[in-house]
């Protein structure tokens, strides 16, 4: 049987319930603010050599310059160690998400139609009291999520506000200890330089989705010097955002970022620049170049990263190009393009990227066994335009021993016409992509945990007869061998086909099983596709007498995820049961299409409830009333 809800620990309770109050507390102190009078001579950030003075503000200091409100507030939080804060700061951000989320577009556009009579703190929604609250700990990461930023984003553009901006400049130089930070659509460069000032151990930073541009780059990829400089006035955060934001006063920003006072960010390893549309394939090479601990990038505009890398080696000298190598063990290259590397690219990048172990790649069959140059893969995701074939057969044969992701989808036309050779019959074969796919990965990657194949495309007739397809999936006695011989480490089984693909796309039921009894270690199995409607209860049944599936813990066999059609899978309440007597850790079940009706349904959900069970089940019932 399933396992039954656990109840939340003292802990966890105690957590949340902080952070009800504390949420509470922030929302009150948001509401009571006012703007700040200015007492700060404006130009006196621009005349400072080493832009913003110079010590970081600890707690200390933090609770000098809050009002008295907030450091009652603070005082009652300070009771608590940081790393219970960190907790409490979570949870307090969760339920602040929760809230914004629910009807969103109502308020905003409430918002907009009210939006003279409202004031700039009724967008605050004490997100600003906490970051000034939280300075001075030692929290190693924030978690705003990103829907998050977005939601706080749309309030601030409504009302043009800054205020939000400038919060995060004046309270980020008191979080030193972060090591992960993700402001996505509210960063801009003024963040960046406070980010790269102050929070010198970051090793994750998310800035997608924002106005961070080619200069906020340049100063994140800076050298590390000297001291660090502590906490930045608010007339100081305020003339930097106008200095940032002149074009013609670029100089004067200059004057804050001299060598000597040059931080940056030296540990970053993950950064985000997806949607960044200020961000130049310049500015990615920048980064590239001077952040030598940088392992994954982000980014996608016109061109992909791996296509920049290329056309950067193109430009350089073959001397220049040996002395040139980058630490990304990530990278991807999808649609659109512009170009497909070619042999000799290959070859160029295996030597700049000589750690790679994940790549995710769109590009021919032919193009696809080059991957076999770099020598660490260990986790592959192709998308094939022409076929599956001879070349990620090479490919599984060179690397196959390493792989453990194997993440295939061809989606060629089936009407068009390949290019090969076609004077010893046709070049390529329909319906049979799943089949080649499994008992290529299968034979040849024996340590594959993750294995996901999908599309309706083509495969090639020779890597069919290579292969010897026909003759192995057809003899019984081979598939029942091949379940004590491959897949022990598979974990995640994934196919999708297209509704839609004529001629449907199968799989032999006798090789999904053989899969499936050898996969002792399955978590995850997830079929979409017609090929699913040969899974009744006696074919179940039999792959559970040879493996009971104990680690399955999400299960999802239907034809289509749109929606579901009762009866086009074969499977019933019967088999409900089986999988609930059987599969001890399955916390999800989707049974869209299944032959369960309306009844057996909200009886299995009355079930669930009845015995506490940690479990979910779900079907998506299509309208037909759209069609």
């Amino acid at each position: 049987m399933p396992v039954r809800l656990i109840p939340s620990s003292l802990y966890s309770l105690s957590s949340q319930g902080v952070a009800t109050l504390l949420l509470a507390g922030c929302k009150s102190l948001d509401n009571k603010w006012q703007q700040p009078i200015e007492h700060e001579n404006p130009s006196s950030l621009i005349k400072a050599p080493f832009g913003l003075p110079h010590k970081s503000p600890g707690r200390e200091e933090v609770y000098l310059h809050l009002s008295p409100e907030h450091r009652t507030l603070l005082d009652w939080l300070s009771n608590l160690p940081d790393r219970v804060i960190e907790d409490v700061v979570s949870n307090f951000l969760a339920k602040l998400e929760t809230h914004l989320l629910d009807d969103m577009d109502n308020k905003l556009i409430l918002t907009m139609i009210n939006i003279e009579k409202m004031k700039m703190k009724d967008f605050f929604f004490g997100v600003h009291s906490l970051l000034s609250l939280v300075q001075g700990f030692q929290l190693h990461s924030l978690h705003f999520s990103k829907r998050l930023w977005f939601c706080l984003w749309q309030y601030g553009e409504i009302t043009s506000s800054k205020h939000l901006s400038d919060t995060l400049c004046c309270s980020l130089p008191g979080l030193s200890c972060l090591t992960s930070l993700n402001i996505p659509h509210v960063a801009d460069d003024r963040i960046v330089y406070t980010v790269t000032r102050y929070l010198n151990s970051l090793i994750t930073l998310d800035v997608s989705n924002s106005r961070v541009s080619d200069r906020g780059l340049r100063f994140l990829a800076a050298s590390v010097n000297f001291s660090r400089p502590k906490s930045p006035s608010s007339s100081a955060i305020r003339n930097l955002a106008d200095m940032m934001e002149d074009p013609k006063s670029s100089h004067k920003a200059e004057i804050l970022f001299q060598p000597q006072s040059r931080v940056g960010c030296p540990k970053l390893e993950q950064l985000n620049l997806q949607s960044c549309d200020n961000v130049t394939e310049k500015g990615v090479i920048y980064v590239l170049e001077h952040l030598l601990h940088l392992r994954h990038l982000e980014y996608h505009q016109k061109s992909s990263v791996l296509e920049i890398l290329i056309k950067s080696v193109s430009t350089i000298t073959d001397e220049e190009r040996s002395g040139k190598v980058f630490r990304l063990t990530e990278v991807e290259h999808g649609f659109p393009y512009g170009l497909s590397p070619l042999s000799d690219q290959m070859t160029q990048l295996a030597g700049l990227l000589p750690h790679l172990t994940t790549i995710t790649l769109v590009t021919m069959d032919s193009a696809v066994s080059l991957l076999a140059l770099f020598p660490h893969l260990s986790k592959i995701t192709v998308e094939l335009e022409d076929c599956l074939g001879d070349g990620f057969l090479e490919l599984l044969s060179k690397l196959g021993d390493q792989l453990e992701e194997v993440c295939v989808s061809c989606s060629s036309d089936p009407e068009a016409t390949l290019s090969l050779d076609q004077v010893e019959g046709p070049a390529a074969q329909q319906g049979q992509l799943f089949n080649l796919a499994i008992v290529m990965v299968g034979l040849l990657a024996r340590r594959v945990r993750k294995l996901s194949v999908s599309g309706c495309g083509l495969v090639s007739s020779t890597a069919v007869a290579t292969m010897g397809l026909q003759e192995k999936i057809g003899h019984p006695s081979w598939l029942r061998r091949q379940s004590d011989q491959w897949f022990s480490s598979l974990s995640s089984l994934i196919l999708m086909s297209y509704e839609d693909s004529l001629p449907a796309m199968a799989v032999h039921s006798g090789l999904i099983k053989s899969v499936l009894v050898a996969a002792k270690d399955l978590k995850i199995l997830n079929l979409e596709g017609s090929f699913g409607t040969f899974f009744s209860d006696s074919y179940f049944c039999s792959i559970l007498s040879f493996n009971s599936l104990t680690n399955l813990s999400i299960l999802d066999i239907c034809v289509s995820e749109e929606g579901g059609l009762y009866g086009r899978i074969p499977l019933t309440w019967l088999t409900v049961q089986q999988l609930l007597a059987s599969c001890k850790r399955l916390r999800e079940l989707r049974i869209s299409d299944w032959r369960v009706t309306d009844l057996e349904f909200k009886e299995l959900q009355k079930m669930v409830t009845d015995n506490n069970w940690d479990l979910l089940i779900t079907r998506k019932v299509r309208d037909l009333t759209d069609s």
